[in-house]
């Protein structure tokens, strides 16, 4: 996947590049069920029209949140919430923390 040959490309501290390699497989694993998820608690929102920062920035937090038990879902949540911020525009904040939070919370929930 360009993900991977891309990430294989940066500079990042090797304790942090194993972390990145799974988060990078779980959403390569599960996108079809990501991206439903994602429909489903986007109100009004198709997926091809997202940004596409924020669109990944929700398939790294539903991966944490649904398959990476390790990760406390309220740190997925915040720490996505903290990439919209940083990269996002200035409504992604709030969309990511409403959408990520819809997805913690609906029957399917966190892992």
């Amino acid at each position: 996947m360009y993900a991977r040959s891309a990430l294989d490309q940066r500079r990042m501290a090797n304790r942090y590049r194993p972390y990145a390699m799974m988060l990078l497989g779980t959403v390569e694993a599960h996108l079809r069920e990501i991206d439903g998820l994602i429909s489903e608690h986007a109100a009004n929102w198709r997926l091809d029209r997202l940004d596409a920062v924020d669109r990944n920035i929700l398939r790294i937090g539903i991966s944490e949140l649904r398959w990476i038990p390790e990760v406390p879902p309220k740190v997925a949540i915040h720490e996505g919430v903290k990439l919209a911020t940083r990269y996002g525009g200035a409504q992604s904040a709030g969309f990511v923390n409403g959408v990520l939070d819809a997805v913690f919370k609906s029957p399917s929930g966190a892992s």
